[in-house]
């Protein structure tokens, strides 16, 4: 007997509905995100989860007829590769590969750079220690007219986007004969390329007339908010900026649009071009990274005058070889956009600056970070994250000073802290391997409202005692994530005084790491290194956990009370009855993971992280029998 075929439910016939369910597998919401957060765009377009969001909908678009219009929609949203998806709209538009002998070369297993042109397709074949690597080109090419109906295929798809990818696409260079098709089009018709696009990612015109009329196109879609402007190739960025910028300011007055976010990266040299932002009042996101030590300069008046910049990302180049250059060349358009007229004002002089900033990342010598924080007077600021580089010990205390201000003590939820110290001065007896914790900790303890919490140290060892430990419960009692390590950089690992384990360095002992979970009863994960365990302190521990009334802490997961070369070096008493003890207390406990989705997911260590020599450690067999 053949079963009744099964018929769809009700509500997939409601088009509303079917565009609302494939509107939350769009790539677009974490791309846009990404764009505002200041974050990479392309890792997050080739990021797992969106490669599976845009597999999961073109399988839906070819699916049914009822699925293809919403499907394509969303898939459609970000064009992350540049024009070439759309190329295939006209019937005339084929890829031709073909191989090309003098392109072949001989190299090693991993080969050494190779000067590509035009090539899209990288064939590997034979064996051995030596590979012979043959290479494809393709090239791009359009046959016969383009029709009317060509075209409204592709302003059918070109609707639908609303995110546009160039910068990291290296196929615009050959892609450069099809735009003078394109914007013939845009200028005939009167409309946008996209009329829809909300942002876009682009490199530098560099002065080529048809990428300043394509930037100019896109400039003028109307509804534009974000733009990233990406230097990914070797060389700086060059004067022509200052006037792509100066397009983003004539689209915006022609349309009405209004930009709200604003990046501009180098992936190699210092930004050392003038960038006028001060004509973009509303902007709510800026990242320039790495600025050079004049043009961060030049902006520091300009950002803290922005009445509704909420985020924040700059880098300010510290290569002492760059900063004395760059010092003495002058910055391109400066001639056009000088510093002058705000010199005198009050937003010039950041009384009250940056009023409305959320999210801060900084990166650069301690001065210049120490400065910054005592100018930001917003009462809103959550999330500050420090990339700092200083001489002494005494630097890393000046420079944590400013966070204990009662302006931001009152409102910052979470704290990251990279701290590089020199270690020549170690080397030569003027300063000390080791920084006190509680000296630190005394510009930090006034953060009531801190819930994570994450210090790294370079060159210095961070002295860390119970009592400190103790005093972390009582200032952060909402502290849900902590973290603290110390390490050196490799060249300096085995000098004679890098000794992190010098008797007047202090670890905190994992009775008081205990202690502070129960106190703080939201929190989820401990990272940091702790003492030597006897087995009195286990007795102890095992008395606590099975004294009745006692109330077990199920929020915290994660235990790690050793990284790096601690592994190697803690000693713990019986395992089994330590690992019962602590389940006892936190039974939600688990140990290192293997997939990476456990990382993204819940923050979940991995178990590739550790050496198999550190699996074989005590420390490391703690952590899994939590997950028995």
């Amino acid at each position: 007997m053949t079963p009744p075929a099964s018929s769809p439910h009700p509500a997939l016939s409601n088009p509303d509905i079917v565009h609302s369910i494939f509107a939350q597998l769009s790539p677009l919401p974490p791309t846009l995100a990404a764009l505002w957060r200041g974050d990479e765009l392309l890792e997050t377009v080739r990021s797992p989860e969106v490669v599976l969001l845009r597999t999961t909908l073109k399988k839906a678009a070819l699916a049914c007829r009822a699925f293809a219009g919403p499907a394509s929609d969303a898939l459609w949203s970000v064009l992350h590769i540049g024009f070439a998806p759309l190329f295939y709209t006209f019937k005339g538009f084929k890829i031709i590969v073909e191989e090309d002998p003098q392109v072949s070369h001989y190299g090693d297993l991993f080969g050494s750079p190779y000067t590509v042109h035009h090539v899209s397709v990288l064939i590997q074949s034979c064996s051995g220690p030596y590979r012979i690597l043959t290479k494809f080109v393709a090239f791009q090419v359009l046959e016969g007219e383009v029709h009317a109906d060509d075209w409204e295929r592709w302003e059918l798809c070109a609707r639908r986007v609303r995110c546009f990818v160039y910068a990291d696409y290296l196929g615009w260079q050959y892609e450069d004969p099809f735009l003078s098709i394109l914007l013939t089009r845009a200028r005939d018709i009167t409309r946008p390329i996209f009329p829809n696009l909300l942002a876009f990612s682009a490199r530098e015109s560099q002065g080529i007339a048809q990428r300043r009329v394509l930037l100019r196109a896109l400039a003028h879609s109307p509804g534009l908010s974000a733009v990233l402007f990406r230097q990914h190739l070797p060389g700086p960025f060059l004067g022509t900026l200052v006037d792509d910028i100066a397009m983003l300011l004539e689209g915006q007055e022609a349309t009405g649009s209004c930009l709200r976010h604003l990046s501009i990266k180098s992936s190699y040299q210092a930004i050392h071009v003038v960038l006028p932002l001060k004509w973009f009042r509303r902007l709510r996101t800026v990242v320039v990274s790495p600025a050079s030590a004049p043009l961060y300069r030049y902006l520091l008046p300009q950002l803290g005058a922005l009445k509704e910049l909420e985020t924040l990302v700059v880098a300010i180049d510290d290569d002492p070889s760059s900063v004395v250059r760059l010092a003495e060349k002058r910055m391109a358009g400066l001639d056009k956009y000088p510093p002058g007229g705000d010199a005198n004002s009050d937003a010039y002089k950041l009384r009250g600056g940056f009023c409305a900033l959320r999210r801060l990342s900084v990166d650069g010598m301690h001065s210049d970070i120490e400065e910054l924080l005592r100018k930001i007077n917003s009462t809103v600021l959550q999330d500050i994250a420090i990339f700092s580089v200083q001489d002494t010990n005494s630097d890393i205390v000046a420079l944590v000073q400013p966070l204990g201000a009662e302006r931001i003590s009152t409102s910052l939820r979470k704290l990251y802290l990279s701290l590089t110290t020199e270690f020549p001065l170690v080397a030569s007896g003027a300063d000390t391997i080791h920084v006190a914790f509680a000296d630190i900790f005394r510009s930090l303890r006034h953060l009531r409202a801190l819930e994570n919490l994450e210090v790294m140290s370079w060159n210095r060892v961070l002295s860390i005692s119970d009592d400190d430990v103790r005093d972390m419960a009582t200032s952060w009692p909402l502290l849900r994530r902590l973290t603290i390590t110390s390490d050196s950089k490799d060249n300096y690992r085995t000098h004679d005084m890098w000794t992190p384990y010098a008797p007047h360095i202090s670890r905190p002992s994992l009775l008081a790491v205990t202690s502070l979970a129960e106190g703080c009863r939201d929190l989820i994960s401990v990272s940091m290194d702790v003492a030597d365990m006897s087995d009195s302190e286990l007795e102890t521990l095992e008395t606590h956990a099975a004294a009745a009334g006692i109330e077990p802490q199920t929020r915290l997961m994660h235990l790690v009370v050793a990284r790096d070369e601690h592994f190697m070096r803690l000693s713990l008493p019986d395992i089994d009855r330590l690992a019962g003890a602590l389940r006892r207390l936190f039974p939600s406990l688990e140990g290192p993971g293997e997939s990476s989705n456990d990382w993204r997911t819940r923050m979940r260590p991995l178990k590739h992280w550790w050496t198999e020599e550190q699996r074989q450690t005590a420390a490391y067999r703690l952590m899994e029998k939590f997950n028995e």
